[in-house]
């Protein structure tokens, strides 16, 4: 899922005039997509933001943000261990990045979108296949209505929504065509 919710967000940028780097001193956006299925992945991206914060003092410009499952969990607590964060968006937000990017140059301040409560997610009509894979990912439905005792996923990516068939057919022949 954060494979396909990364790739999502590249693509968005790329398409609005972003483009990527290979050094992350050259960055002018740090995104970071969390995890909090496994408490080794949420403590790793607390690890990474933290290595973000003497960049950020070096560049106050950047935009750092923190989006995803962790993100979603944490809320803006994670603004009392991390001040410096700009953006922290839950998953169900990420479609918007480039309009949170706005936000946070305009006002110079945190964005905060974390909000669960939409009746249907909007699947993106991106190929996944960003950088020329063979592989795709097929993003057919977020959440769950299950809250089963030992399972974060209601409460991170919130209630089940899902694509018809007949639209689940049409993206895999779209995504067929692309290779």
């Amino acid at each position: 899922m954060n494979k396909h919710d990364s790739d999502s967000i590249s693509q968005i940028l790329i398409t609005k005039g972003y483009e990527k780097t290979d050094s992350i001193d050259n960055a002018n956006i740090i995104l970071i997509n969390t995890c909090s299925v496994r408490k080794k992945a949420e403590e790793k991206a607390m690890t990474l933001i933290g290595r973000f914060a003497s960049l950020k003092r070096v560049k106050p410009d950047l935009i750092l943000g923190v989006i995803g499952c962790t993100a979603q969990e944490k809320g803006l607590n994670l603004l009392k261990r991390f001040p410096y964060i700009d953006i922290i968006l839950g998953p169900r937000q990420i479609h918007y990045i480039d309009g949170y990017l706005s936000q946070v140059r305009e006002r110079m301040n945190c964005i905060s979108s974390i909000d669960l409560n939409h009746e249907i997610i909007s699947f993106p009509r991106h190929n996944s296949r960003l950088n020329g894979d063979i592989t795709a990912f097929l993003k057919i439905m977020e959440g769950c209505d299950n809250f089963c005792s030992y399972c974060i996923v209601p409460f991170v990516r919130g209630r089940e929504s899902s694509l018809p068939a007949k639209e689940i057919v049409e993206r895999a022949k779209f995504l067929q065509r692309k290779k």
